[in-house]
């Protein structure tokens, strides 16, 4: 199946969840990743801030926080580019113009170090290929940066982990995806 209609109906489905199970599904996903090897063996997290219908991340970041883990998120920079800036703690975001998403202020220090990072995604499949939002940002940011210096593990609720999808040569293999079984 095409990826824009993967995108695309795996969108519309997402958005039909509720607030009350988008904050269940990050409860459920911080659970689950504190059980991780890589979450105890990395002293680093580059994290995403979730929006909208998104598996939710701030109970990963205050986990960091109280773990006294080191935390990067993604800034954009371009149209092709982003960078990821360690924060040290809630006031070093500002909305940015890309969707209000949340990204790091001014004067946050670039982060490049090996380490966990949890990748955002519209569909996943059992290999652990992804799907993103269609600009490529962390496939070239791997591509560029070396993707064996990190652990790359995708959240998804279990509905957008399909059997298989179609890559291509440049997107990149993740090394586990974390699928999060709402309760009915």
């Amino acid at each position: 199946m095409d990826k824009k209609i993967i995108r695309k109906e795996m969108l519309l489905r997402r958005n039909q969840l509720n607030e009350n199970q988008i904050l269940a599904g990050g409860t459920i996903a911080l659970t689950q990743i504190l059980k991780e090897e890589a979450w105890n063996e990395n002293e680093i997290v580059y994290l995403y801030s979730s929006f909208g219908s998104e598996v939710s991340t701030k109970g990963l970041l205050t986990a960091c926080f109280e773990q006294k883990k080191k935390v990067a998120f993604p800034k954009v920079l371009s149209k092709t580019e982003m960078e990821f800036y360690e924060v040290t703690d809630q006031n070093d975001f500002i909305p940015s113009g890309y969707q209000g998403i949340l990204e790091p202020k001014s004067g946050c220090n670039i982060a490049r170090e090996p380490g966990l990072m949890i990748v955002p995604g519209v569909a996943f499949d059992e290999e652990n290929h992804r799907i993103g939002y269609g600009g490529g940002y962390y496939d070239r940011y791997f591509s560029t940066h070396g993707s064996h210096h990190y652990y790359k593990m995708g959240l998804a609720y279990s509905f957008q982990v399909l059997p298989l999808i179609e890559t291509e040569t440049f997107d990149e293999i993740l090394d586990k995806v974390i699928s999060i079984f709402l309760p009915s």
